[in-house]
């Protein structure tokens, strides 16, 4: 364990502890204690090994203590060893059931805007690499690094986490580099990454990923966005690939930043020029949102919304919803104009139409002939529809009986699709709103012996379109009492 050329200390502790009386054996702590440092890397393993082997020696419960504070901790080793200790068993459970994301969030948001006892609020927001909300970690990286700024401090000991973190990897590199750039923007001390490279793969520029893997991060986003001159004028040609390890199109950027740009006029004038210049219209959902605030009713928009129904579908689609948004803009901001709806039309056969086109249809234009064909083609199955369309062309056209067969199908199948409702909710919502038959037999069923998933789908689509009624207000109350009351089974 002594000997600096070791290659695998894990195993030499590991050999220890099986020749037993590691009670008392100070010898092997000190050894390990002296030779083996966090820069090794089976460091993780070796203490792993030490927590568990020699939990009785003091300095070894002072370790497994510093473990819970650390970031990527060996929290399973502490609790294997110190599970009977109550202090420690106390803070692993604290560990195990933190407070919910929201709440953490509002938490960052007002340590970084209200003043507060200084030493208290910088040593809470300096563990913002802790956090595992990729949000709330961004924002608590902006509030901390912006507190340090107005302090006046600025530790070199922070500027270094930031250049490290800057060129991370693992699981969570998204938001732990998106984390580090805020903070440089906050500090104004992006030249710390002047001569920052990868590490791994051909391309030597350091890049963050600004969509990130499930959903935007609005506050990692609002900082490019208010901060878009100073980045830029710090990063210089690096801006734009900088911002995307994926692709260095500024139309996915602008895709990004375009869910919060009109909010910052710089950045709404700065997207708005690079969209009118472009030589083929944009179908992004993002950037069709934001032209539906900014330009309504706008030429630009049109043309936008047209190209997003017209294109060819991709084989592998990167977004599962420009569709919808198109359709949904075109009904709100062009709904009934008989000249949209011949170039929306344009080259239709009924046989087969594009299923976006059908969705601008039922958005904007209900009362047209070609739903009636549509739906006669749909009764001689000459249509394949998706899910979205058809419960769109439905919840115009078909009786409240067949819709509602149609919805009890759906929930009756073993695992229910969560992106099939995502996609429905939408129509039947506009539906039940002005079809009180529909809602009758809702209600009904919920009255007889509804399976679990009709119970919670039925009961929100009837609460969120007219409310709940005074006898659906006791139904919930009285099925919460029978599930609580233990004598049936819960759904």
């Amino acid at each position: 364990m002594r000997d600096p050329t070791c290659e695998r200390p894990d195993f030499v502790l590991g050999g220890l502890a099986r020749l037993g009386n590691t009670h008392d054996d100070t010898e092997v702590v000190d050894s390990v204690l002296q030779h083996v440092d966090r820069e090794n890397r089976f460091y993780d393993v070796v203490v792993g090994r030490l927590i568990t082997s020699y939990s009785a020696d003091s300095h070894v419960r002072a370790i497994a203590k510093e473990e819970l504070l650390a970031r990527e901790g060996n929290y399973v080793a502490v609790a294997q060893a110190y599970g009977d200790d109550e202090e420690i068993r106390q803070r692993i459970i604290d560990i195990a059931r933190p407070l919910p994301a929201h709440l953490r969030g509002i938490i960052a948001v007002y340590l970084t805007e209200r003043s507060g006892p200084e030493p208290f609020v910088l040593s809470l927001l300096s563990l913002y690499d802790h956090e595992r909300d990729a949000q709330v970690k961004v924002q608590a990286s902006i509030g901390y690094h912006k507190r340090l700024r107005e302090s006046g401090q600025t530790p070199q000991a922070a500027l270094d986490v930031l250049a490290r973190d800057i060129v991370c990897y693992g699981p969570d590199y998204e938001e732990r580099r998106q984390a580090a750039f805020c903070g440089l923007v906050e500090l104004n001390r992006l030249d710390v990454t002047r001569n920052a490279q990868e590490w791994i793969g051909n391309d030597h520029m350091w890049s963050i990923l600004i969509t990130g893997r499930f959903s935007p991060n609005a506050p990692f986003l609002k900082q490019i966005l208010q901060h878009g001159e100073a980045i830029n004028a710090s990063l210089g040609d690096g801006f734009w690939p900088r911002l995307s390890r994926i692709t260095v199109n500024q139309l996915d950027v602008w895709d990004a930043l375009c869910v919060f740009a009109d909010t910052y006029p710089a950045a709404r004038d700065a997207a708005l020029h690079f969209l009118d210049t472009l030589p083929t219209k944009p179908w992004h959902p993002n950037i069709l949102r934001f032209l539906g605030r900014v330009r309504p009713k706008s030429r630009l928009l049109l043309e936008c919304c047209l190209s997003a129904l017209h294109r060819e579908p991709d084989r592998f689609p990167r977004y599962r919803d420009e569709d919808m948004v198109a359709a949904e803009l075109l009904g709100e901001h062009f709904g009934g104009d008989q000249e949209v709806l011949l170039q929306l039309t344009s080259g239709w056969t009924v046989d087969s139409p594009r299923q976006g086109v059908i969705l601008a249809l039922c958005e904007g234009w209900t009362e047209s002939h070609l739903l009636d064909e549509l739906i006669e083609a749909l009764k001689n199955q000459r249509l394949e529809l998706t899910y979205a369309t058809y419960f769109q062309l439905l919840s115009h056209k078909a009786e409240p009986e067949f819709i509602f067969h149609r919805l009890c199908d759906e929930l009756s199948k073993p695992i229910p699709n969560k992106w099939i409702f995502s996609d429905i909710t939408r129509p039947i919502l506009r539906r039940l709103r002005t079809d009180d038959q529909l809602a009758a037999l809702l209600v009904e069923r919920l009255y007889q012996d509804p399976t679990p998933s009709e119970k919670a789908s039925f009961l929100r689509f009837i609460s969120v379109a007219r409310g709940l009624s005074t006898g659906l207000r006791e139904w919930c109350i009285e099925e919460v009492d029978r599930q609580l009351s233990g004598t049936q089974p819960r759904g």
